[in-house]
């Protein structure tokens, strides 16, 4: 589970039609390995993401532990892509990026 609050400045009237987009993108720490990244809209300044959304950043079981970045900026909603997936247009700066380890997945038997 991972759950991110948004600091006071993205609070601003100013942002009041637009909406936070959470970004999230693991870089690749070994040959062979693929970058990942994904997002979500939401209204709320606190969201709480856990299984389907935080399974693929975690790497192969082969592999170290990896770092995920993640960032907020404010958006536009301008319509969805072809999956249905909201698209936007910036309406803010990114905040700065923070950090977090991901453990690998567990190995099946």
């Amino acid at each position: 589970m991972f759950t991110y609050q948004l600091f006071t400045a993205y609070k601003s009237k100013s942002f009041s039609e637009g909406l936070y987009h959470l970004h999230m993108e693991r870089p690749p720490t070994a040959t062979g390995q693929e970058w990942y990244g994904d997002y979500i809209y939401t209204k709320d300044t606190q969201y709480l993401a856990e299984g389907a959304f935080l399974a693929p950043f975690h790497p192969p079981p082969e592999h170290e532990p990896a770092i995920v970045y993640w960032w907020v900026r404010v958006v536009r909603k301008t319509g969805e892509d072809q999956n249905g997936k909201p698209v936007g247009v910036d309406i803010s700066l990114p905040s700065e990026k923070w950090a977090l380890v991901f453990a690998p997945k567990p190995k099946s038997e």
